[in-house]
């Protein structure tokens, strides 16, 4: 990642390090870009405020991953990192990755394909 601010690429080294749900979670943007993902935020997740949605950052990296253009992808890829990303896709909530989605970020990451997560009804 060409560019990166030395600082933030130190912190999320020392994130993945401590495991993916922390890596996952703990990441956040710098704030001059955090208009821009929460404009992403609104159009991906409308649902929820923005501000909620980037609280829970796995689960927003989850959303452009499957609903995102490309631009949106390259956007958030260069905030939170491919580690990041990856590691959504490793710990995914059932119901958010269309096949497709599913087995495109795993080919983009080396991943043997597996059976995306399911929903219980229980």
């Amino acid at each position: 990642m060409q560019g990166m601010n030395v600082n933030v690429d130190a912190r999320r080294k020392k994130l993945v390090a401590a495991g993916p749900v922390v890596a996952a979670t703990a990441i956040r943007p710098e704030a001059a870009d955090e208009e821009q993902l929460k404009r992403f935020a609104a159009k991906l997740i409308w649902w929820q405020p923005p501000a909620e949605t980037l609280a829970r950052p796995a689960r927003f990296l989850m959303q452009v991953m499957t609903l995102g253009t490309w631009e949106d992808v390259k956007t958030v890829r260069q905030e939170y990192g491919e580690e990041a990303m990856r590691n959504a896709l490793l710990n995914a909530e059932p119901g958010v990755f269309d096949r497709r989605s599913w087995a495109y970020w795993h080919a983009v990451f080396g991943l043997p394909p597996r059976p995306a997560p399911k929903r219980s009804l229980t």
